[in-house]
């Protein structure tokens, strides 16, 4: 990981989302989400390590098309981090569905392609 990234999670909690793809064959970016203070509740400050592991974990698992664990996670994620996450997983679990039902075939990497396909350049 890039020195600011782990700069970052000296202070905050650093969730990643999507890797995105913005042209074809290029590189693709880490997107992040930037948890403060603000975002966790009280309650959750001894548990917030665990979902945040979680979190890491089901993206790891997304990569290799292991939708039930990343189904399941999302089951337990949703509403944590006082819900500044649920739209991602709300994406996420909309995409797993789809996935599911069309399998994004054996070349797929687990980057989210952020263009049309259908436009020549």
């Amino acid at each position: 990981e890039p020195a600011h990234i782990n700069e970052l999670k000296e202070k905050h909690v650093l969730l990643p989302l999507d890797r995105i793809r913005f042209e074809p064959g290029a590189e693709y970016l880490q997107s992040w989400c930037i948890l403060t203070e603000q975002d966790v509740d009280l309650a959750d400050i001894p548990f917030i390590e665990k979902q945040a592991f979680l979190h890491e974990q089901m993206m790891h698992e997304y990569q290799h098309k292991n939708w039930k664990f990343c189904n399941d996670a999302i089951e337990a994620l949703r509403g944590k981090f006082k819900g500044t996450v649920d739209s991602f997983y709300d994406t996420l679990e909309a995409r797993i569905a789809k996935y599911i039902n069309e399998d994004p075939g054996e070349n797929w990497d687990g980057v989210y392609e952020k263009f049309d396909s259908n436009i020549s350049s």
